[in-house]
């Protein structure tokens, strides 16, 4: 996942950066 939320989606592009995807995946999850 990604913010766009499109990473890995076949059918739409992401728009994201590698930057942008690796912030996204190192920030904490959870509530």
């Amino acid at each position: 996942m990604c913010f766009c939320r499109n990473l890995g989606d076949p059918r739409k592009e992401c728009s994201c950066t590698a930057v942008q995807i690796q912030r996204y995946r190192s920030r904490p999850s959870g509530p």
